[in-house]
C-alpha cells in the first residue's frame, strides 16, 4: 500500500491528525555521509542524484550506485532537477548556468548562460514541462523568467518582492502545470504558468516544501504534514524517524531525509 493510499483511509477533520506510530515503520535502508555540503534529488524511477563539489553520483532506490560524472567546469551545483529522468537539469549558481544530462549522467547540449538573458543574479531554477523553456528566479530584482531557447518567447513577472512581500525565496519549481514558490517567512505560493498567483498556503517557518498529483507535503520541526488538494479538510502528520531533518522527498513506499551533509534512506511499512 502506497503512502498516498494509507492516508487517504485516515478521517476527515479540520485539524491535522497524527498517524498512529504504530501503524507505520521506517526501515533504514543505507545512510549516505558527506564531509560537505551536498544537493540532491529522487527522479520519478526512484533513483537518488547526487552533487558532492564537482562530482554528480546516481544511485538506484537502495542506494547502490549506478553511475559517477566529474563536471569540474561547473564548479558546486546549486540544485538539481531530474522530473524528466532522461533529460536531467543542473544549476551552478557559482557559475550562472545550466546543463543538462541523460539517465546515465552523460552531458547534452550546449552549457546555458543566464547573463546572456540580461538577468542579475540567479539564484533559484527549474524545468518546465515545455519543451526547451526554464524558470529562473532573479533575486537582485527579484524577477521570476521564463526562459526560451528562442529569446523572444521570454517571459517576465515583475517586482515579486513588492507584490507579494517576498523575504527569502528557499524554493522554487514547477509541478503540476504550476509555479511553486516558497517563502520561509510568508509561506507557499502557488502560481499557473502565466504567472497568475493562484493560492497562498499561509504555513510559515516550514523546513520544507513538497507536492505531488494529491497532497501537498510541509515539514516543520521533524514532522511531515500532509494536506489533500481537492479537500484540504484531509490533513494527516507524521513524525520522522530521526531529528533535524531539513529536507525530504517520498517516492512511493520510500522515504530520504537529509539531516546537515547526510542521507538517510528508509523503506516504509504499514499494518
Amino acid at each position: 500500500m502506497k503512502l498516498n493510499l494509507l492516508i487517504a483511509l485516515f478521517f476527515i477533520c479540520n485539524y491535522y491528525l497524527f498517524v498512529a506510530q504504530d501503524s507505520i515503520r521506517f526501515n533504514l535502508i543505507k545512510e549516505l555521509t558527506y564531509s560537505n555540503k551536498i544537493n540532491w534529488t529522487v527522479d520519478n524511477f526512484g533513483n537518488l542524484l547526487v552533487a558532492n563539489k564537482d562530482l554528480i553520483i546516481k544511485f538506484d532506490s537502495k542506494g547502490t550506485v549506478m553511475f559517477e560524472q566529474s563536471l569540474k567546469k561547473y564548479g558546486q551545483i546549486a540544485s538539481i532537477d531530474a522530473r524528466n529522468p532522461m533529460k536531467i537539469l543542473f544549476f551552478s549558481e557559482e557559475q550562472q548556468s545550466v546543463f543538462y544530462t541523460d539517465n546515465t549522467l552523460t552531458k547534452q547540449g550546449n552549457t546555458i548562460d543566464l547573463v546572456a538573458y540580461d538577468l542579475s543574479y540567479v539564484t533559484q531554477v527549474s524545468a518546465s514541462k515545455r519543451a526547451d523553456k526554464i524558470w529562473a528566479f532573479d533575486q537582485d530584482n527579484s524577477k521570476v523568467n521564463l526562459i526560451s531557447s528562442v529569446k523572444s518567447q521570454n517571459q517576465k513577472i515583475e517586482n515579486l518582492s513588492g507584490i507579494l512581500d517576498f523575504n527569502k525565496v528557499n524554493q522554487f519549481f514547477e509541478a503540476n502545470d504550476n509555479l511553486w514558490i516558497v517563502d520561509t517567512t510568508q509561506g507557499v505560493f502557488q502560481f499557473d504558468i502565466y504567472g497568475t498567483l493562484l493560492a497562498n498556503y499561509k504555513e510559515k517557518k516550514i523546513d520544507f516544501f513538497d507536492v505531488d498529483s494529491k497532497y501537498l507535503y510541509f515539514l516543520k520541526n521533524d514532522i511531515i504534514y500532509f494536506e489533500n488538494i481537492i479537500n484540504p479538510s484531509i490533513k494527516n502528520a507524521v513524525k520522522l524517524p530521526i531529528s533535524k531533518v531539513n529536507k525530504f522527498k517520498i517516492i512511493n513506499n520510500t522515504v530520504l531525509l537529509e539531516r546537515e551533509n547526510t542521507l538517510f534512506i528508509f523503506s516504509l511499512e504499514f499494518f
